[in-house]
């Protein structure tokens, strides 16, 4: 086995299938147990569902904040049903990724989730302390880059769900100052990469996370 297949500290590294490869690292993933693992029961990741590409997409991107507000990506449950977070994960640019949920987290249909890298996030939306459907990281950015980065959204699978490379030349050219603006997505249901699809936040918070 290998580190890279899943596990982390307090969690165990569990099968998907008795019927794939022991050696196919794709058959392998972090437990989403709230205990760490599963010990002398089914595993925790067997029955996740499988979801198709489109039914969790990037919604909002937020990656040039004002000081005192935070980067943060929203995302929005485009299917009739209720989708599994746990072990859906974020990739940022090269290198940067995060799980939106480490643990089972079940999204309702047509809701959103915010993934942040602070908790100032409340102070510019205070909206967002009445509902569950935030991610703070333990890190100190996401990542985004001001000038654009590749964002690719994978399920526990390995499956990808939604992905973009966004640009900061997406934002409307009759608004001067961008700063502490977000990128809106204007339809879900359309293109993810497609330019006249995003916008520039017109909310007076400068974005309207969840």
């Amino acid at each position: 086995y290998n580190s890279g297949w899943g596990g982390a500290k307090g969690y165990s590294m569990e099968r998907l299938s008795f019927n794939s490869a022991t050696n196919d690292s794709l058959n392998w993933a972090t437990t989403l147990s709230p205990n760490g693992g599963t010990p002398g029961i089914n595993n925790s990741i067997v029955n996740t569902p499988k979801y198709s590409s489109g039914s969790l997409v990037i919604n909002e991107i937020m990656f040039d904040p004002a000081t005192g507000n935070a980067e943060y990506l929203e995302f929005y449950n485009t299917s009739s049903d209720s989708i599994q977070l746990g072990g859906i994960e974020i990739r940022i640019g090269s290198s940067a990724k995060f799980k939106l949920a480490n643990t089972f987290y079940k999204l309702p249909s047509q809701n959103y989730f915010v993934l942040t890298s602070d908790s100032s996030i409340y102070k510019s939306f205070p909206w967002l302390k009445l509902d569950n459907k935030v991610k703070i990281t333990s890190s100190s950015s996401l990542s985004l880059s001001n000038e654009g980065a590749l964002l690719i959204l994978k399920d526990l699978r390995g499956d990808t769900l939604d992905s973009l490379i966004y640009s900061s030349a997406w934002h409307n050219k009759n608004i001067l100052a961008t700063k502490n603006r977000s990128l809106e997505r204007l339809n879900p249901l359309l293109g993810s990469n497609v330019r006249s699809n995003w916008n520039t936040s017109v909310n007076a918070e400068g974005g309207s996370p969840g």
